[in-house]
């Protein structure tokens, strides 16, 4: 039983508050400890500040501290969606046409707030209100020269979006999902050495296994794309017609071990597609090193929707032997700041890092990992 369980059980209930008070403090010192552990690995000022970042957001839930990041590294956003769609942001979004603005609050209790300080990175000015979208959804009035505006991730943008074109309603309206071009991602840190053997761990739609082609160049001898998903997978061989026979698909996931488990129903055919235990599809997974055998493989890219500590488990062979550089995905789980640097420093104690952040909220962040 877990101490937050016995807690519950051996404390009256008016006593609950008063006991979780202590019990965060101890928790967000532990975090804060492991995450410290390894600051001293990182090479620059921004991976240290994006640490700090996330170590604010870990101990506070407020998503604020990216917002700030964004707007002070003056990325240029692409992810900006309307319905109808108003324009396509590349700089500047012209929200001068609308007297005010109208924020839907229905994602987390600092999303108005959030989405407050996104404002000046579109250009956005003038006078808003908050409507919950329940009301909205109700009928609530919003005006024609009003620009609608969901918080934070977009979350039940499709409802919106649907609800409105169901009513003819007038208005524009843009979710706030913004983030740094997809195209740098993996690709900022590291440029192509030699001859490159390239690991795409979570392959998608294969688009990111066809920019590590444009990437390399000649460099680039062999990419190994791994997809669990059979709706992924195919998506994966249609898109890498053309790629020369350099990309060998690999229809199965990573892992620390040969298994045979499901697919999430709500997440097959999706980015975000991930184990479960009720999933109606199935999944094939294998590791790195079966795969791969003794071939010294120079980059690992990771997105496994929180399976990358058990990927890098399937690859311990591989990163003890050829010391390969790695993108791994960081944000999956809490644990992933300290339990991703504590392995891969358990394996290869040279290993050195870069952290670099692509979203204005708490996702795509990216551990680089690399030997001298």
């Amino acid at each position: 039983m877990s101490i937050k369980s016995t807690v519950k059980k051996l404390c009256p209930e008016f006593m609950l508050p008063l006991v979780r008070i202590p019990l965060d403090f101890i928790r967000r010192k532990k975090l804060t400890a492991a995450i410290e552990k390894y600051r001293k690995y990182y090479q620059d000022d921004l991976s240290g500040n994006i640490l700090s970042d996330c170590e604010h957001f870990l101990m506070t839930g407020r998503r604020n501290v990216f917002v700030m990041r964004a707007a002070k590294e003056k990325w240029h956003y692409t992810r900006l969606a309307a319905f109808p769609i108003v324009q396509h942001w590349s700089g500047n979004f012209n929200a001068d046409r609308y007297s005010g603005f109208v924020i839907l609050d229905h994602d987390s209790p600092d999303s108005v707030e959030y989405t407050k300080n996104l404002f000046p990175l579109c250009g956005m000015s003038g006078k808003y209100r908050v409507m919950k979208l329940k009301d909205f959804l109700n009928g609530a009035h919003v005006r024609k020269d009003e620009l609608i505006i969901a918080s934070v991730k977009g979350s039940n943008f499709g409802e919106i979006k649907s609800y409105a074109g169901e009513n003819n309603m007038p208005n524009d309206i843009v979710s706030t999902v913004f983030g740094k071009h997809d195209e740098i991602q993996y690709f900022d840190v590291f440029s192509p050495e030699g001859s490159e053997i390239v690991i795409d761990a979570g392959a998608y739609d294969g688009i990111t296994a066809l920019r590590f082609l444009e990437w390399g160049g000649e460099h680039i001898k062999k990419v190994y794309a791994f997809e669990m998903d059979p709706a992924n997978f195919s998506a994966c061989e249609a898109n890498i017609t053309s790629c020369g026979g350099k990309i060998t698909l690999i229809k199965k996931g990573t892992w620390d071990r040969d298994e045979t488990l499901s697919i999430s129903s709500s997440t097959s055919g999706s980015s975000s597609s991930r184990i479960s235990e009720e999933g109606e599809e199935k999944a094939y997974l294998t590791t790195i090193d079966s795969v791969v055998k003794d071939e010294p493989v120079t980059f690992i890219k990771m997105d496994v929707e929180g399976a990358e500590l058990k990927s890098l488990k399937g690859a311990r062979n591989t990163i003890i032997k050829h010391h390969p550089r790695l993108a791994i995905c960081a944000y999956h789980k809490r644990e992933d700041l300290y339990e991703l640097p504590g392995y891969i420093l358990s394996l290869v104690p040279e290993y050195k890092f870069y952290l670099r952040h692509y979203d204005s909220h708490e996702g795509e962040i990216v551990l680089y990992a690399y030997c001298e």
